[in-house]
């Protein structure tokens, strides 16, 4: 629903969604306009009495679509009104990397608060809060928005139509990365120095080149590679 219609006092089973088109590259928007009915409070899952009890305005509209929902393919009749495949809140809602399900060319953004629900696209994070380190994040954007990384994605990920490229787990689990545990220091620090550029809003074309570069220096490319993979000689 639209962020004007969450009904006062209930904002905390609403989510803002990042739909695939509002998607970008590094960054993500500021704010969204849409917000998506996600029943957990500080990742611990709702159940329906206290929805009723603690949410009646959002209880109200949920039966208003009441027959809409329970004619879902995967809804349960009994518990209508749930997520009929929730992702894992604690995983969904930390620091993570986003990206549309189809692509032309890589789009992958850092949502660094985890403040985004996605839908249908997924995403990257760490497996527990207490391994997150967004120069991680920031490292593995950088190798998946670089042209060794759209080449990779293009090799490894199902086509669909007109080019596009349709990026599931699977996908993205079987492309090939640098270790940044392997990673020259210097190398690892003006990666990220020029992603933290980019996040802030930086579009300078050199910027791409210079991450394209410290890229091929992490898969040890030589310039033949380079060419074949289309590396941009400006």
């Amino acid at each position: 629903i639209a962020k004007s219609s969450i009904p006062k006092g209930e904002e905390s089973i609403w989510k803002p969604l990042l739909k695939d088109r509002d998607m970008d590259l590094y960054r993500v928007p500021r704010t969204s306009h849409m917000f998506v009915f996600y029943p957990t409070v500080n990742n611990v899952k709702l159940d329906e009495t206290q929805i009723k009890k603690e949410y009646p305005s959002t209880w109200k509209y949920l039966l208003t679509h009441k027959g809409f929902l329970q004619n879902r393919k995967s809804a349960n009749k009994s518990s209508w009104w749930k997520l009929t495949s929730p992702r894992d809140p604690q995983k969904l809602f930390s620091p993570k990397i986003v990206t549309p399900h189809l692509v032309l060319l890589p789009k992958f953004s850092i949502d660094l608060n985890g403040k985004y629900a996605v839908s249908h696209a997924p995403y990257l994070c760490a497996k527990s809060d207490k391994e997150t380190d967004v120069r991680l994040l920031k490292f593995f954007t950088a190798i998946l928005n670089s042209t060794i990384g759209a080449w990779l994605i293009s090799k490894h990920s199902d086509k669909y139509g007109r080019g596009y490229s349709r990026l599931e787990v699977k996908t993205l689990s079987s492309i090939p990365v640098p270790n940044p545990a392997e990673a020259s220091p210097t190398i690892l620090s003006r990666l990220i120095k020029l992603v933290d550029k980019k996040i802030e809003g930086d579009s300078k074309e050199s910027l791409d080149r210079d991450i394209d570069r410290l890229v091929s220096k992490l898969y040890d490319l030589t310039p033949e590679e380079e060419s074949v993979i289309g590396f941009d000689e400006g």
